[in-house]
């Protein structure tokens, strides 16, 4: 009798605890499932606030470089780190979207930085050409701008900023490059609108 109550008590220990390892790996599985639903959610989340965040930014200013230069990016820096970037959000009116996710969504190599081209490839592409080829020909924004603006006048308007680029063989479209560079919306550049290409080192895949 004294043995079958020992085997008794030893399959109920043994049930107990196979119970218990069933039970664990059961919360686990939930566990699991319930964090993939949540990041599935958050990508989702992320995708959409980041639309609505470029379509408010384009309606407001015209286009996302100068969105950047104007609102992300106060001292023209081509890079944000995260504060900057959340403390910018915080100036949008009218975006009711989630900063943190759509932070993930752009800083998608997890370098703690946001470069333009994260948030517009397209025109930072045809910025990056420029700055290069400004460089390569004339050395420095400064001297780009005195080329441009054949007439002296200090100031270079959009019809007479694409012609003079064709000329000089500038190969990219010259209007959306205008736009981005006319930081103020004031339809005519002025030279202190080309100097932040001198402080700027465009990814190499850019150029």
């Amino acid at each position: 009798a004294g043995d079958r109550s020992r085997v008794t008590e030893s399959l109920t220990t043994w049930f107990d605890i196979e119970q218990r390892k069933a039970q664990q790996k059961e919360r686990s599985k939930q566990k699991g499932l319930q964090s993939r639903c949540r990041k599935t959610l958050d990508s989702v989340a992320a995708v959409r606030d980041l639309s609505d965040l470029k379509r408010l930014l384009i309606r407001k200013y015209g286009g996302l470089v100068r969105a950047w230069r104007c609102c992300l990016s106060l001292d023209d820096s081509m890079v944000l780190h995260k504060a900057e970037f959340l403390k910018a959000c915080t100036r949008i009116n009218g975006w009711q979207g989630n900063a943190k996710l759509v932070w993930k969504a752009l800083d998608r190599d997890d370098s703690g930085l946001v470069s333009i081209d994260e948030l517009d490839p397209q025109c930072a592409e045809i910025l990056a050409r420029f700055q290069a080829w400004s460089t390569q020909h004339f050395g420095s924004a400064s001297a780009t701008f005195k080329a441009i603006d054949v007439l002296g006048s200090g100031k270079i308007a959009q019809v007479e900023f694409v012609e003079r680029l064709k000329t000089l063989g500038f190969a990219y479209p010259a209007k959306s490059l205008f736009h981005g560079l006319d930081r103020g919306g004031k339809k005519a550049l002025m030279e202190e609108n080309l100097l932040f290409l001198d402080r700027w080192k465009p990814l190499p895949f850019l150029v």
